[in-house]
């Protein structure tokens, strides 16, 4: 027979967000710091503010069908690992691999955008 859970446990366990949630977040993060890189690099062009517009947003298009065609069979197979991996660790394994993901992110987010910091 398993044991109960404690109600503090199953509490930590509905705090934590599900992968689907995590991954969303971090792909949603990656997106917006590939559109900061081309908002720079376009802002620095001598173009029309018009043209520089539609660049941005055939860029921004073209970073969506990336991430569907290239990063989406990546994350599937990111989401299996983890899955296997859950089934030993349970959550704190999860927010573990989860926190090591953001945090890259964020040093690339830091980098990017604010270069003079590091």
């Amino acid at each position: 027979m398993p044991a109960k859970k404690s109600h503090v446990a199953k509490a930590a366990n509905k705090a934590v967000p599900t992968r689907r949630t995590l991954v969303l977040l971090e792909t949603g993060l990656l997106l917006g710091l590939a559109e900061g890189i081309m908002t720079d690099t376009l802002t620095h062009l001598t173009l029309s503010p018009y043209l520089k517009a539609l660049l941005l947003m055939i860029g921004v298009i073209g970073v969506f069908a990336f991430a569907l065609r290239i990063i989406e069979p990546v994350i599937r197979g990111t989401l299996k690992v983890i899955s296997k991996l859950d089934t030993g660790g349970g959550a704190m394994l999860r927010i573990g691999v989860h926190a090591v993901i953001l945090f890259l992110i964020f040093a690339a987010y830091v980098r990017v955008f604010f270069p003079k910091v590091g």
